[in-house]
């Protein structure tokens, strides 16, 4: 599909050629059909220059996308939305606890378990009609951390410890965060069982599976939002685009003007429709 060498930025600060595959892959994966994906790609190839980010390349992506398809962008957008649950961890905690309680488990938060040698806190615990199911959400504030084979290393240690005492009945561990992980950790995770949800996965060990299945997008993704006003929201304890279809008044009381209002409200409920079309 490349048309002419273009050399990007990644994040790592290493300049590598624009691969327009991947491109188009992460448009697909945001549910762009083929026909549209490549047609945005169309759009932004004769805007792309030696010397751009990675960023900036998805940026004119995504913009292209919205023009399309607000719903469709705030999919593409998921990873960056979820960055902006930090600085710390436990937005992201939570918004993986409403995806999993969504679903209809059991779910529980912040727990202590005694494992066989030492107390261990469990982010979140989920219970289904059959397992038990241990919790670490490992949360980055940019998408160039990964997590390496220390932190499978880790939360392997944990939950070996954690089984080990027979009260706590654990079927199966996750470790679930917002970033990519390395290939070794990826590796050792498929032969010691950890169970891995994150960004470079297959699709049923994606963060958006568990979106696209639920509808619960974070409001983050709302491109009718300015930053300071999903801060203000996160403040007010609203997580997700639906909590604001539940709640519109809260958008006054953090400032979003009358006529920003109903287009908020409209691209919450865009989001909604969907998933309402896919039960």
């Amino acid at each position: 599909m490349s048309r002419r060498k273009i050399l990007v930025k990644k994040t790592s600060g290493r300049e590598e050629l624009f691969n327009e595959e991947k491109l188009y892959k992460s448009l697909i994966r945001s549910g762009a059909s083929e026909k549209l994906a490549k047609t945005v790609i169309s759009k932004i190839h004769g805007k792309l220059k030696s010397g751009m980010t990675t960023h900036q390349i998805r940026k004119q992506a995504y913009q292209a996308l919205k023009r399309e398809s607000k719903r469709l962008a705030a999919d593409y957008r998921l990873n960056r939305a979820l960055l902006e649950l930090g600085p710390e961890g436990f937005l992201f905690e939570k918004f993986i606890a409403g995806l999993l309680a969504e679903k209809g488990y059991a779910v529980q938060t912040n727990i202590i378990k005694k494992g066989k040698c030492i107390n261990h806190e469990i982010d979140i615990q989920v219970e289904t009609e059959k397992r038990k199911i241990f919790i670490e959400c490992k949360f980055h504030n940019a998408m160039e951390r990964t997590n390496d084979i220390k932190v499978a290393l880790y939360v392997w240690a944990r939950w070996m410890d954690l089984k080990s005492n027979p009260e706590n009945k654990v079927d199966e561990f996750w470790l679930v965060s917002n970033t990519k992980f390395s290939s070794d950790a990826i590796e050792y995770a498929k032969c010691s069982g950890l169970a891995l949800i994150g960004e470079n996965l297959p699709n049923h060990q994606a963060i958006s599976r568990f979106v696209s299945e639920t509808g619960m997008h974070p409001l983050t993704c709302l491109s009718s939002l300015t930053k300071n006003q999903k801060n203000l929201l996160l403040k007010e304890g609203k997580i997700f685009a639906r909590d604001l279809l539940h709640d519109p008044r809260v958008l006054s009381r953090v400032g979003v003007g009358e006529s920003t209002l109903y287009r908020v409200i409209e691209e919450a409920e865009s989001l909604q429709h969907h998933y309402r079309g896919r039960k």
